[in-house]
This record gives C-alpha cells, structure tokens and sequence, in this order.
C-alpha cells in the first residue's frame, strides 16, 4: 500500500465511520485541514502523521491496524467486541509477566545446575 492508497482509505473511515470534517478530525490529530487534506489525497505525510492517524482510530476503540490490510474493507475497522477494561489488560499483562518471569527462572536453574556439574 502506497500514501495514496492510505489517503483514500482514511478518507473513507472520516466520511463513513468517524462522519467528521477534514477541519475536525485535524484538530483530533494536531495538524491543519491542509496537511489532512494532503494526507487523504496521498501527496504528504510521513510514518509520524501515520502513527498519530494509528493512535487516534484505536482511541476511538476501531481496529486501526485493519487499514494496512492488503483487501481493505472498511466494515472490518469497526469492533464488535466490548472493549478490554484498563484494569482487564493491566491484569492480563501482569499474568503475561508472571509467567514469563517463572519460564526464565526454570532456565537459569538449570543453567547454574549444568555449569555447577562441568566446574
């Protein structure tokens, strides 16, 4: 996928999804309606306004990540899951981290075992 292609497609969630102005959804993203409109028609924008474009889909709880998809369909951006609480993820990634850690300390167990044997 090229900028414009890009371009086409936020054109798209702006009009069908979000039905804002390019004047709005530029304040949201802290840039002029004229580098927005730059953006949408594919002759400006680099990997920062990408990434500001990212972080503002997913803050408004869509599937940002579904507008790199090579078929494109706008309806996939749209969750249909209730979105995952703070304190559901915070704990989900702390249950991640437990048994990573513990994963990590059976390593160098037997790691300190196999050395203790060949000293």
């Amino acid at each position: 996928m090229d900028l414009k292609e890009f371009g086409k497609r936020m054109q798209q969630v702006r009009e069908d999804i979000l039905r804002m102005s390019q004047t709005e959804i530029a304040w949201y993203l802290n840039m002029s309606q004229t580098m927005y409109s730059r953006l949408e028609s594919g002759t400006a924008g680099n990997i920062h306004t990408i990434f500001r474009v990212v972080n503002y889909l997913n803050h408004r709880n869509l599937n940002a990540h579904m507008m790199f998809n090579e078929q494109f369909d706008i309806k996939t951006l749209i969750r249909t899951e209730a979105p995952e609480s703070s304190s559901e993820r915070v704990l989900e990634l702390l249950e991640h981290l437990k048994d990573s850690a513990k994963e990590d300390y059976e390593r160098l167990t037997i790691l300190k075992d196999a050395i203790s044997r060949a000293v």
